[in-house]
């Protein structure tokens, strides 16, 4: 119902143009994070998302995770899966939270039967690890 076709190669970096690409690159970090915790911060969706493409996520380099891409893209994005079902958006104490669906969970298994995406898998794995906690910190610094 909502299969997505790709082309090879399976990494395709977030600098690509293609809605469905984003779409794609959201799915997969909404997924990765809500398996341990039901919601994903916008703040943590905002620099997961911000750094796939970098190597950089030092402590150091953790202040600047907002500036290499415009913001209001990202909320195109998030609201345009969301009227499409790919996952479902609440507002938890004044803030943006992204929650997976059964249509998350499918899209995403099929995309690990298919091994597509398992670079940009792995990476947003690592990533996730970054607690928002020391996002919070390091965005009261900024």
């Amino acid at each position: 119902m909502y299969h997505i076709n790709f082309s090879k190669p399976s990494v395709i970096t977030s600098s690509e143009n293609s809605t469905e690409i984003d779409l794609m690159i959201v799915l997969l970090i909404v997924f990765i994070c809500t398996e341990k915790t039901k919601r994903l911060s916008y703040k943590k969706l905002s620099y997961i998302y911000s750094r796939l493409n970098s190597n950089k996520h030092s402590d150091v380099e953790m202040k600047e995770f907002l500036s290499p891409w415009n913001v209001e893209d990202l909320r195109r994005i998030i609201i345009h899966g969301a009227n499409n079902k790919l996952w479902d958006i609440e507002v938890v104490t004044g803030k943006i939270a992204i929650i997976k669906n059964d249509n998350t969970r499918e899209i995403y298994q099929s995309v690990v039967a298919d091994d597509e995406f398992s670079f940009t898998r792995e990476r947003i794995n690592d990533l996730s690890k970054v607690s928002d906690a020391k996002l919070n910190r390091y965005k009261l610094a900024w």
